[in-house]
């Protein structure tokens, strides 16, 4: 069980810092990548949600993230659903809210 926590650990914070399509290290750097705002939410909009590559990511989380970045949003989980997924459901309710803490705004 450690490893799995160690490894969910080292996936979610792998995709965080995991630099976006384009070379783009923040929002405002849109311009700069050779990207407008509009190619920019076409992008979004009409094209297929990124992939996480299997070598580098645990199958749970790639599953996870794949789920939550479906276009139709029926299509997507509920908050309930996301914390049966495989990768969530065994976390604990304190690993979690320290995931949570750490995502906020501050």
């Amino acid at each position: 069980e450690g490893n799995t926590t160690a490894r969910r650990h080292a996936d979610a914070d792998e995709f965080e810092t995991r630099p976006r399509e384009h070379h783009c290290a923040a929002p405002m750097e849109v311009l700069t990548c050779g990207m407008t705002f509009w190619e920019l939410l076409t992008e979004i909009v009409e094209g297929e949600p990124a992939r996480l590559p299997p070598d580098e990511f645990s199958s749970q989380f790639i599953s996870m993230i794949a789920a939550c970045t479906r276009k139709a949003a029926a299509e997507r989980p509920s908050a309930t659903e996301l914390l049966k997924n495989a990768w969530v459901a065994p976390a604990s309710e304190k690993e979690l809210n320290a995931w949570i803490d750490k995502l906020k705004p501050r």
